[in-house]
């Protein structure tokens, strides 16, 4: 969050995003990091079928920036060891 923030983007922006991604996890049932791709298809491909586009669009969004800080997380703590 305080990488985004340091980025500009708003604080709503932020906590939409962080909605965003609560409501995935939620559907999800465990931790977003055990999400296959499987899922995803599922998620974006059947429960959201009848959503806005443009909350298709923002989930999405807001589920790659997550999947995207997730890999940088590994990425620094393997140049760490």
């Amino acid at each position: 969050m305080l990488a985004r923030a340091a980025a500009g983007l708003s604080d709503a922006t932020i906590s939409s995003d962080v909605v965003h991604v609560e409501q995935v996890r939620a559907w999800l049932g465990r931790p977003l990091w055990e999400m296959e791709p499987a899922d995803a298809d599922v998620y974006f491909g059947k429960v959201l079928r009848g959503a806005a586009k443009g909350t298709r669009l923002s989930r999405a969004q807001a589920i790659k920036t997550y999947f995207l800080f997730l890999e940088f997380l590994c990425t620094m703590q393997v140049a760490s060891v």
